[in-house]
């Protein structure tokens, strides 16, 4: 594991950003995208965190009430397919590859976790290891 060695230590030494908080960073691993969204978390501060919760609750409520999604097993009118990307037929562990989603998930707390995000609308690609929520794949 490389270290930073140049990066001054924060005052409060809960900051979760520099050498003394975060221990370095692993160099080694390709994917830092939960460690971005974690810093973006900690950058955005609990509270625009939780108004972008809110928010994104909001419209995925809509979304799921104008189509009659409740869960994997009971998905309403939702479409199948969107472009290469299919909805998740079964609970799942999935998790939007959105860096702001990504965010929302690790700043929810372990209940909302296991219990929520399991039966989000997602859509996957095989092909690229890719997973969307509903609303960042009708985004784009």
């Amino acid at each position: 594991m490389n270290k930073f060695t140049s990066a001054s230590p924060c005052f409060s030494g809960q900051c979760g950003l520099c050498i003394n908080c975060c221990g370095g960073i692993d160099r080694g691993s390709n994917d830092h995208s939960d460690r971005r969204a974690k810093q973006l978390s900690l950058m955005m501060g609990k509270s625009q965190v939780e108004e972008y919760r809110n928010h994104y609750n909001k419209k995925l409520n809509s979304w799921c009430k104008n189509r009659g999604y409740r869960d994997p097993f009971d998905r309403g009118w939702a479409q199948n397919k969107i472009n290469k990307f299919t909805l998740a037929k079964d609970k799942h562990n999935l998790v939007c590859n959105d860096l702001y989603c990504k965010m929302l998930y690790h700043s929810a707390n372990e209940w909302d976790q296991k219990k929520k995000y399991p039966n989000y609308p997602v859509y996957t690609n095989t092909e690229k290891d890719l997973s969307l929520c509903v609303l960042c794949i009708e985004k784009n």
